[in-house]
């Protein structure tokens, strides 16, 4: 019995095969995936609040999977499942970095407690964007991490320190753009 993500990866008995590459681009391991918000009034509330079109973050493991953090926890999924969504690859400049937040991002998605992160979204991150957006003021106060994660919480988890972003303020997923160390190597949809 196949168990793990080969398990996920099996459909009618064979195995599925993820996809790896966008038209000619190729994804690598440790690419940074920004999705677009939906047109929905939700995804319309979410990109006021978060001051950005990018609503979901997630990145590429070793194995060509998609790993993110979603409803039900840090998963590994195969991109077609976000078929015909408006995406942003960010790559690391350093391939090794970008190698071993792969590593570590498939280390977190075999952890049994690494669930979404709920609460913090509650607690932290909603007020501190709602704030900002309203005062213009950053709201600098100390974050326990634990080990749940929302979407971007995620990706900079598995690239540590490399991102060389604020660690005290709340991390959105459009906040992964403006990162010195990453590149935009495709923008368009996903076929």
């Amino acid at each position: 019995m196949t168990t793990g993500y080969l398990a996920a990866l099996k459909l009618n008995g064979d195995l599925v095969k993820p996809r790896t590459e966008c038209g000619a681009f190729a994804f690598l391991p440790g690419d940074i995936i920004l999705f677009e918000c939906s047109n929905s009034l939700f995804g319309r509330l979410e990109r006021w609040a978060l001051d950005s079109p990018w609503g979901h973050a997630g990145m590429i493991g070793r194995n060509g999977l998609l790993i993110e953090s979603i409803g039900r926890g840090v998963l590994r999924r195969d991109l077609s499942t976000n078929s015909g969504r408006k995406i942003k690859v960010l790559r690391h400049q350093c391939q090794d970095c970008a190698a071993e937040a792969a590593v570590v991002a498939e280390f977190l998605a075999d952890r049994p407690d690494a669930y979404y992160d709920y609460l913090g979204l509650i607690r932290w991150l909603i007020p501190h964007l709602l704030w900002y957006k309203l005062t213009h003021i950053a709201w600098h106060a100390a974050y326990k991490h634990d080990s749940r994660y929302w979407c971007s919480e995620f990706v900079s988890e598995a690239y540590s320190n490399a991102l060389s972003l604020d660690a005290y303020e709340p991390l959105a997923p459009g906040d992964l753009d403006k990162s010195p160390c990453l590149n935009v190597v495709f923008e368009g949809n996903l076929p």
